[in-house]
């Protein structure tokens, strides 16, 4: 359900209209709208069941922390249980869920996916991250394999953290940013803008694009724009 309805939209942010959306953009509009419903469908089932759970024994909202647990403890607060698990808002839990589930977790994993195969493609690049990895944490890990990763160590990674913005600009999980409508006629530069025109920005396009980049289509974390915190506006 999810993998069809993402190659359908440009942004997360078409699922994540409450309750009803209505989409009559083309032939694929109706399917994408059963798509969208399956996926809050399933959502909302899954709270249903994490309710009846709670019902059972409200202790576990205090002892079982996880995502959806402190969501429903917001909402909760204050409120005597379990009466106040009857009373809440679900479509708002839901539509929460739906975006920390398509905005956070595909994008990470697409992200993800795509670093492994750029690392594959350029085996020098993974040594030097793995050589950065273990002159970083290696003493560390000796000493406690279980915990042995922290916020300052991770601070000091300075070529991995080149080559995760080098991926990001490659291979943009979101591709192309949401769409606004004109309000009215503009002239930006060279280009007149008519009110009522639907505009986007495509983010692959502006990371590939030969003007703004050497070499474009290489994964190359030594860039220029990677070193000393550059903060050029075209990434």
């Amino acid at each position: 359900c999810y993998g069809t309805l993402y190659r359908y939209v440009s942004l997360p942010s078409t699922l994540l209209c409450p309750r009803k959306i209505n989409l009559n953009i083309d032939s694929k509009s109706r399917e994408l709208n059963a798509l969208t419903d399956l996926l809050r469908r399933s959502i909302l089932r899954v709270l249903d069941n994490r309710l009846e759970v709670l019902r059972q024994d409200p202790s576990l909202l205090e002892t079982e922390v996880d995502l959806l647990n402190l969501m429903i403890k917001g909402k909760c607060e204050g409120k005597e249980l379990p009466e106040a698990l009857d009373q809440m808002d679900k479509d708002r839990i839901v539509d929460h869920m739906i975006i920390f589930f398509v905005a956070g977790v595909e994008t990470t994993a697409s992200a993800l996916t795509c670093l492994f195969f750029n690392l594959s493609q350029y085996p020098e690049i993974l040594h030097k991250i793995h050589a950065e990895i273990k002159d970083v944490f290696g003493e560390a890990f000796k000493k406690n394999r279980s915990n042995f990763i922290t916020r300052q160590g991770l601070d000091k990674m300075e070529y991995t953290e080149r080559a995760l913005k080098e991926n990001l600009r490659l291979q943009p999980p979101v591709p192309r940013l949401q769409g606004k409508l004109a309000k009215q006629d503009v002239t930006i530069g060279d280009l007149h803008i008519k009110k009522g025109t639907l505009l986007a920005v495509d983010a692959w396009l502006v990371h590939n694009h030969r003007k703004l980049w050497d070499k474009p289509e290489e994964f190359n974390p030594d860039r220029e724009e990677w070193k000393d915190g550059n903060q050029d506006l075209k990434w």
